[in-house]
């Protein structure tokens, strides 16, 4: 039967953190230095000594369940919904572009790409449009 905190502190160090403890929960813990070691406390201990580990907070599984995966909207014609993005800055190009505007149609997975000298709005909705 332990009393003495500091021989509490060092048992629980060893179960734990140890080469042989492995930072395995609560349960465990408790299950391995019952079989050896018995103080008054002891789970509530286990406990309070295992929530101030930083690596067991750390790597402990969350029980929050998570957003289940939505699917988003899929048109139902070409074109309805289309998605653009700006790739650069590149070394020029010898026609003086700088940048690549992708374009994607997201129904049937046409894909068009020009170079353009800068990422301007302007610049952008002129070659959009055209």
């Amino acid at each position: 039967m332990l009393e003495d905190k500091n021989d509490i502190k060092e048992v629980l160090t060893k179960f734990h953190d140890g080469p042989l403890g492995g930072h395995q929960g609560v349960s465990k813990t408790y299950a391995r230095i019952r079989r050896q070691y018995k103080w008054p406390g002891m789970s509530n201990d286990i406990r309070s000594f295992m929530k101030g580990c930083g690596k067991c907070q750390k790597n402990k599984s969350s029980k929050i369940d998570k957003m289940p995966m939505v699917i988003t909207d899929t048109p139902s014609r070409p074109f309805e919904k289309v998605y653009m993005d700006i790739v650069g800055p590149l070394p020029i190009s010898s026609s003086g572009g700088r940048y690549i505007l992708t374009f994607q149609d997201n129904f049937s997975k046409f894909m068009a790409c020009t170079a353009i000298p800068d990422a301007e709005a302007v610049t952008v909705a002129k070659h959009f449009f055209s």
